[in-house]
């Protein structure tokens, strides 16, 4: 049997380990939030950039006319 003072440690550590997976699961969320948002800006960017180029490319061809 344990003791009073074990269980309490005992109760105490698994406390500990809760709160930790609970951090570990809000860490882990906002991680994949963020790299989610992250991949959809250079994606958008990427096409932003793709266009600009088409376009400037255009541009340049008319002008060479």
């Amino acid at each position: 049997m344990l003791s009073s003072r074990q269980e309490q440690e005992v109760l105490e550590a698994k406390n500990k380990m809760k709160v930790m997976d609970d951090n570990l699961a809000s860490i882990e969320k906002r991680y994949s939030e963020t790299k989610a948002k992250l991949e959809k800006e250079i994606k958008d960017l990427k096409e932003s950039q793709k266009s600009e180029v088409g376009r400037m490319k255009k541009e340049c061809e008319e002008k060479l006319k």
